[in-house]
């Protein structure tokens, strides 16, 4: 798509560009004609006013070289030269009065001749001094429109830039609008062209403004309606397996306990997953501290790990504070831990650890599962993605909760085969809060 500024100003360039250089023509052919007839007067001058013997003058100063001197020759009515003001240069005789272009040794001459009945008088002038003399007057007149038309250029430049300022404030206003944005782009200064089209897009933030309200309050809603009565089902189930007679069915009720704790792990998921894909609200930058997050998350994953028979815990750790949201951040820790606990087999080991890098601190959870086949590894973040090695049971929205919450605050995630021992390691590059 062409910049529209680029479409006016190459247009304008141009058209200043050709005006420019059709003054330069014109002013050069008309400037150069002038000094033609200067010195076509002068010789006409010269010869009227010239006599027949030669004065006693003192010579010019400064000399005037031989390229530049005008020729005088006076003949008398039989032709005999009486008077030569340059005895190398042989201007043949005029045959009437009026000016000539005699060539004399393969030189051009223009001349005025006088013929009277007993005198011939002719002026002469090199040409190709005239052409010289009526060059530098030409170019004289034409480098300043040559210098006036790079200048014109600049200030056009200068003028667009300025036109189009309004402009670039809107853009600037538009590409920090968050997703949701309270009060409307603002069309001060803005041209009468551009102006409906800026009310459409605050109409369009505004519809859009809506629609995330909806589906906030279809968050909230869904997780108070379908919590609830997985909380009560899970209960009743409870109830179940205690009632007399139920240990004939035992093994139905256990089976139908997991798929109503996979349901309410799922739906846990999703709404997570919806929070984290949710719009950042504007405020202050985001900070969080890493230690109590990491920790926090250890020990609220620490039972399933001990149930599981799988080795949970920090290598190393570093206090740090980091530029994330700490719900983003809490989230996608708790999801690549649980992950790795999850697809660890019994008696397995994961190993979070956290360092400070250059310009801020990485967290690295390495477990000893299957791993992933290394042509999944990009895929993985997607929803529903589960590797081929992976054991049933998981749905693929850890890792996906993960790319939502790290893409909202600037975390950088990435996922690789390890070995010695082999397994998955996720690594986590955290923003360093200033």
């Amino acid at each position: 798509m062409r910049s529209l500024r680029a479409r006016i100003a190459t247009a304008l360039f141009l058209l200043l560009g050709a005006v420019g250089i059709a003054a330069v023509v014109g002013a050069y052919f008309v400037v150069e004609g002038e000094p033609d007839e200067l010195l076509d007067d002068q010789l006409r001058q010269i010869a009227m006013n010239v006599g027949d013997h030669e004065r006693s003058l003192p010579p010019p100063d400064p000399p005037i070289e031989a390229e530049d001197a005008i020729l005088i020759v006076i003949r008398d009515a039989s032709g005999a030269i009486i008077r030569r003001s340059d005895d190398t240069v042989d201007l043949p005789p005029a045959k009437a009065t009026g000016f000539s272009d005699p060539v004399v040794k393969g030189e051009q001459w223009r001349s005025y001749a006088i013929v009277t009945p007993d005198r011939l008088i002719q002026a002469a002038q090199r040409q190709h001094t005239r052409d010289e003399l009526a060059a530098g007057a030409a170019l004289e007149a034409v480098v300043p429109i040559a210098i006036l038309i790079p200048l014109s250029w600049i200030v056009l430049g200068v003028v667009i830039t300025r036109l189009f300022r309004p402009l670039d404030r809107l853009t600037e206003e538009l590409r920090a609008t968050p997703a949701e944005r309270a009060r409307p782009l603002s069309t001060e200064g803005l041209p009468s062209e551009v102006a409906p089209l800026v009310a459409e897009v605050n109409a369009l933030l505004k519809r859009q403004n809506d629609l995330l309200e909806m589906r906030k309050r279809f968050v909230s809603d869904a997780a108070h309606q379908l919590r609830t009565p997985l909380t009560a089902l899970q209960l009743q189930i409870g109830d179940l397996a205690r009632a007399p007679g139920a240990g004939g069915v035992s093994a139905e009720i256990a089976e139908i306990r997991r798929g109503v704790a996979r349901m309410a792990r799922l739906t846990t998921q999703l709404l997570a997953l919806a929070r984290a894909e949710a719009p950042d609200e504007a405020g202050a930058p985001p900070a969080a501290e890493l230690g109590p997050i990491l920790r926090q998350t250890i020990e609220t994953l620490l039972p399933l790990a001990e149930q599981r028979g799988i080795d949970l815990g920090v290598t190393t750790q570093v206090e740090a504070r980091v530029a994330c949201r700490e719900q983003d951040l809490a989230a996608a820790l708790m999801n690549l831990v649980d992950n790795a606990v999850r697809y660890s087999p019994a008696g397995g080991r994961v190993d979070v650890s956290s360092e400070r890098t250059g310009d801020g601190v990485r967290v690295v959870v390495r477990d000893t599962g299957p791993g992933v086949e290394p042509s999944e590894l990009e895929r993985m973040f997607d929803r529903f993605a589960r590797g081929a090695r992976s054991p049933s049971g998981g749905a693929g929205l850890g890792l996906a909760i993960v790319k939502a919450a790290a893409a909202r605050s600037g975390m950088q995630v990435r996922l690789d085969n390890a070995s010695d021992p082999p397994g998955l390691a996720a690594t986590v590059d955290l923003p360093a809060a200033s």
